[in-house]
């Protein structure tokens, strides 16, 4: 049966179209970054190390693929109401449970391997200095499939994976691939991991807790070559050893350890629910209005009610939802704790700074980009779809109001989140000036923040807005955008300045 099972989810996954669509996204995604010949001096660009690199970077944007599988892979039960059908079946529980998540693993895999393949063909066939291409050696990529890919996918598979199928909600399984992000930030930055901390180098204590916190494995990765010659780097491979192998190895059993804890804990029945007996209605003689069809104006004043009532509403929505509150309690947390870090335990070298502007605004821009696009990511698809998701948007489609106002709304409140985070920010900024007794505000330096970022969001808003249009799944229009800003979040990484 398991293999009937597992079978079935290979089948259904294959029908899917996002499946080829993510395996050439990220095939032309390794070509683009192994034709851009980007190289530390004297460093080939399709060695060990140049591959390991790249291929660990990238692999953060696993999770956006992760996430749609298991969505198809975990919730279609319940999203078709199958649950009661399935679970009455003569299908074991370890059975069901193990070819989930074997079918989630196997295909976020397959997506994302063809990065390396294209990688090869972009060192390959582009016009790179001749001199820093080495021979082709199999090994050079075998190993980044080993000791990256693989355990990153298997990490976040298991993670995600776990939250979706204890909770069967869509919204647990968005946080959960933000709480990864989150671990991941927390290890970059408090942990000064090289990956963020580029002007200061890391002490050997703060890289070695890097190292073992990152669940990517990107800071161990560091910590084995940060003292490599180029020649090493051309020549060596990885060693599976040290603080790389316990971080894979810790990371490997933690994952292990959540998925048996899941197992363990999933129920493989439909738990009935007590019926709430119905309130009893009391007679009221109401006053018959006979219906009265009314005409439908288009007016500047009725669209204006139209936007404010609409905006109110998907603000009400996100307001009230964990992801938002989440991300912005760990967005205020990392603030705060700089903010305090540099202005009163010492900074880097243990010399306090005075609060300037300037010094507070440039603490907060690293983590506001990534706060702010992660946002964007996961509420550019729930604006979009959530009329579809509710089988609402047929009646939304009918109604007099025009287009421009649903627009209109939608993108005001996915622009208003990263803009409420850049207040949140500039708030603590000053409220830390005024502790250490600094009336020096320089207000229009806080202004610039809303031009320098808030432009870019708003570009990334309308980018997430169009893609969502054209996509055929809210899954699907995540992963492209997902990708999009991963690249341009690492960009100057593969030159592109």
């Amino acid at each position: 049966m398991f293999k009937q099972l597992l079978g079935f989810e290979v089948f259904y996954q294959l029908k899917q179209r996002a499946f080829p669509l993510f395996a050439f996204l990220f095939l032309l995604l390794g070509f683009f970054v192994g034709g851009q010949g980007f190289a530390p001096a004297n460093v080939n660009f399709n060695s060990n190390y140049q591959v390991f690199f790249n291929t660990g970077l990238f692999t953060l944007g696993c999770v956006f693929i992760i996430m749609f599988f298991v969505i198809t892979g975990v919730l279609r039960d319940k999203q078709h109401q199958m649950e009661s059908l399935i679970y009455s079946s003569s299908i074991k529980k370890h059975q069901f449970f193990w070819s989930r998540f074997l079918g989630v693993f196997l295909f976020s895999v397959l997506a994302f391997s063809p990065y390396l393949i294209g990688y090869a063909l972009g060192v390959t066939f582009s016009d790179l200095d001749p001199e820093r291409v080495a021979s082709f050696n199999l090994m050079a990529y075998l190993q980044p499939w080993l000791y990256m890919v693989i355990p990153n996918i298997f990490i976040c598979s298991a993670f995600i994976f776990s939250v979706s199928t204890l909770t069967k909600n869509n919204t647990a399984t968005y946080v959960s691939a933000v709480f990864i992000y989150m671990i991941y930030m927390i290890s970059s930055i408090f942990m000064n991991s090289p990956i963020l901390a580029q002007a200061v180098p890391a002490s050997p204590e703060s890289m070695a807790m890097a190292s073992i916190a990152d669940p990517f494995g990107i800071a161990a990765f560091f910590e084995q070559t940060q003292y490599w010659t180029p020649f090493q780097k051309n020549t060596a491979l990885i060693s599976f050893s040290g603080l790389f192998m316990w971080n894979r190895a810790i990371w490997m059993l933690f994952s292990l350890g959540i998925l048996g804890a899941t197992y363990i804990t999933f129920s493989f029945r439909k738990m009935s629910q007590k019926v709430k007996k119905a309130p009893k209605l009391k007679h009221i003689n109401k006053e018959i209005i006979p219906y009265m069809p009314k005409v439908a104006t288009n007016s500047l004043k009725s669209n204006t009610k139209a936007f404010i009532s609409l905006l109110k509403i998907e603000l009400n929505g996100i307001f009230k939802s964990l992801p938002f509150i989440a991300v912005m309690l760990m967005w205020i947390f990392i603030v705060f704790s700089e903010f305090y870090a540099n202005l009163f335990n010492g900074g880097e070298y243990n010399t306090s700074s005075y609060p300037f502007t300037n010094l507070l605004i440039e603490l907060i821009v690293d983590p506001l980009t990534i706060f702010g696009l992660i946002l964007i990511v996961f509420y550019s698809a729930e604006l979009i779809w959530r009329e579809r998701s509710y089988n609402f948007h047929i009646i939304i489609d009918a109604t007099p109001t025009s287009n421009i106002i649903f627009f209109l709304s939608k993108f005001v409140s996915l622009l208003l989140l990263p803009i409420l985070m850049i207040l949140s920010g500039i708030a603590i900024a000053v409220g830390f000036q005024l502790a250490l007794g600094y009336h020096n505000f320089e207000f229009n330096l806080y202004l610039s923040l809303f031009y320098h970022y808030g432009i870019q969001f708003a570009v990334f808003s309308m980018i997430a807005m169009f893609v969502h249009s054209f996509a055929k799944n809210k899954y699907l229009g995540m992963g492209i955008f997902g990708l999009i800003v991963l690249l341009t979040l690492k960009s100057s990484l593969i030159g592109l300045e």
